[in-house]
């Protein structure tokens, strides 16, 4: 099957004759199908029972190298439990059922028939073709926050697995986790938790060190989300092996270009331009159908104007997404919060997402019942917050991480571990708004990083040109 780069599907259904070049699992009679180019561990625990991780995942416990050595060394009920130290993009597979990462950057798709027959992949495209389905929804632009509300996908039969469920292969259906997706770090202090994600990201950069990759590549821009990562690449990462990048956007802030450019220089670091190349039809519409619409956003350009073709086929991109969960991207007139349990809340947060769609609408019902469900139990996450790990993250930056597996680069975000997470969400609003945290964390690692500005303002000549950029593109219908 084509457009299957990277990608599993699973089923109770024996589907192999409809893939070539897989890695093929049996669990009692689930059937794992992976392709040849998706990273896997297969391993067994200390009671000699099987498990199966997809995907990049590294494990931020101390006391262990890899996955394989954390699940080995660990009792079966302790596995499900463990796997928040597992940084990465990856789901955990048992005989049981499939379990996702923190934010489900490796997003998990189902299926399940009237036969109780189910159908679980991380490709949508694959399962509309294993199904026979066509997509319903085919937006250009769904919504306020540009993505797909989870579980929502534009498919009548196919919904996406929540951030904080599983798919049970025993009962057939989804269930909420019992090991948390949060953790109550609300009494620690600022400095501790600063102390504790350096710890963590300077374990992470280790771990990622001993990957077998040619090549690391870290996305560095003027921002200090990528400035943040960069202290721990440059100490832990096999200099011959580490470059950085910049990918142009075809209406980007030049002083930005300028200043990361001037930021690598400073480190010793190489720094590649990728310049932007002409709009390709035919690259677009593959990468429209590989990711089925799920992602229509900035990298739909890039990917289309070629600028994936750069360093070697055999990398990991590091990115930094997850650093900054932005409660303001929820926010409400006057600065507050929505009353959760008042009767028209859901009516509320649809009108400041600005939710027109009926479809959109009946996911972000789905999506508040879990919620609802689980409120309790996470008391003390803020609604806010939860919408960005949940749908920002969980819908959003997921549908980009999936659409990008057609290249051939593997990717991380260190954040994507639920200790991380965890330890950010329980930072104090003051601090997390100005991304405090990021500044603190590069002052321990490596002041001088603060000589270059962050994300300085476009200059009025570069500010026109954009301008007149995104009118023509806008009114010829372009894609930048």
């Amino acid at each position: 099957m084509k457009n299957f780069n990277k990608q599993f599907i699973i089923s109770n259904k024996d589907i192999s004759d409809k893939f070539e070049n897989v890695n093929r699992f049996i669990f009692n009679n689930i059937i794992v199908l992976s392709d040849k180019n998706l990273k896997y561990i297969h391993t067994r625990d200390k009671n000699n029972k099987s498990w199966l991780v997809l995907g990049v995942c590294i494990t931020l416990h101390d006391k262990f190298k890899t996955v394989s050595d954390h699940i080995e060394n660990s009792l079966t009920n302790e596995i499900i439990e463990i796997s928040k130290f597992w940084d990465g993009r990856w789901v955990l597979i048992d005989e049981n059922g499939i379990y996702g990462d923190a934010a489900h950057l490796l997003g998990i798709f189902y299926n399940i028939n009237k036969n109780k027959d189910f159908y679980i992949s991380s490709s949508l495209y694959a399962l509309s073709q294993v199904l026979k389905i066509k997509q319903k929804i085919v937006p250009e632009i769904p919504n306020h926050i540009v993505h797909f509300i989870a579980p929502g996908t534009g498919f009548d039969e196919v919904e996406k697995l929540l951030v904080g469920t599983y798919f049970s292969f025993i009962e057939k259906k989804v269930k909420i986790t019992e090991s948390p997706i949060y953790f109550d770090f609300s009494n620690v202090n600022y400095q501790d938790i600063i102390d504790q994600l350096d710890k963590l990201l300077h374990i992470a950069f280790e771990r990622m060190n001993e990957l077998p990759y040619k090549q690391f590549l870290l996305a560095l821009t003027s921002g200090k989300d990528s400035r943040l990562l960069l202290p721990y690449a440059i100490k832990h990462l096999k200099k011959e092996k580490f470059d950085s990048y910049y990918q142009e956007i075809y209406i980007g802030n030049k002083r930005c270009q300028r200043t990361a450019k001037k930021v690598a220089a400073n480190s010793n670091l190489k720094w590649m331009f990728i310049k932007s190349a002409a709009f390709d039809k035919t690259k677009d519409k593959a990468f429209m159908e590989f990711s089925s619409f799920q992602n229509i956003d900035a990298d739909r350009g890039i990917f289309a104007r070629g600028q994936w073709n750069f360093g070697k086929d055999n990398a990991l991109v590091i990115r930094g997404g997850g650093f900054h969960p932005d409660r303001n991207m929820y926010i409400v007139k006057g600065g507050g919060a929505l009353d959760s349990n008042a009767p028209d809340f859901l009516e509320k947060m649809a009108y400041y997402l600005r939710v027109k769609e009926d479809y959109q609408y009946q996911s972000l019902k789905k999506w508040y019942k879990f919620y609802k469900s689980t409120e309790k139990r996470y008391a003390f996450v803020d609604y806010r917050d939860r919408l960005y790990t949940e749908q920002r993250q969980g819908a959003w930056m997921s549908a980009i991480e999936q659409s990008l597996d057609i290249q051939s680069k593997d990717s991380i975000h260190p954040a994507n571990n639920k200790l991380i997470l965890s330890y950010i969400l329980a930072l104090d609003m003051d601090k997390r708004k100005d991304r405090n945290h990021h500044i603190d964390l590069i002052k321990m690692n490596n002041i001088d990083q603060l000589v270059n500005p962050f994300n300085p303002k476009r200059s009025l000549i570069n500010r026109i040109e954009s301008s007149i950029k995104f009118r023509l593109i806008k009114y010829f219908n372009l894609r930048f």
